[in-house]
């Protein structure tokens, strides 16, 4: 192999990805999100109807708590301020919920 050949191929192996990948991750973030409210807010009704439960703060800390790695990712990777003050709040809110489960369990 020659040098151009060499730098060729390396070139092709270190882009990024295209944008239908991305368009396809992006996709699957979202549902997957979507995925886990719905089926949060679903446990929180079956405890509280069926089971007669009240207290739900640890399925609400594995919600915020989710949402929170999720925008510590976006943060790090494009370092944009927005993402750091919701990654926070939500870490915030994921914390509080734990240690109401704690707490109260």
């Amino acid at each position: 192999m020659n040098r151009d050949e060499i730098l060729a191929r390396s070139r092709q192996e270190n882009q990024p990805e295209d944008e239908r990948e991305q368009f396809v991750d992006a996709k699957a973030s979202l549902f997957s999100l979507s995925t886990m409210i719905i089926l949060v807010v679903v446990l929180c009704c079956i405890r509280r109807f069926v089971h007669g439960g009240t207290e739900v703060h640890d399925l609400f800390a594995l919600l915020w708590g989710t949402f929170a790695v999720r925008y510590f990712y976006c943060l790090w990777k494009d370092r944009r301020k927005g993402n750091l003050a919701i990654a926070l709040t939500t870490s915030a809110l994921a914390i509080h919920q734990f240690i109401l489960y704690i707490l109260e369990g």
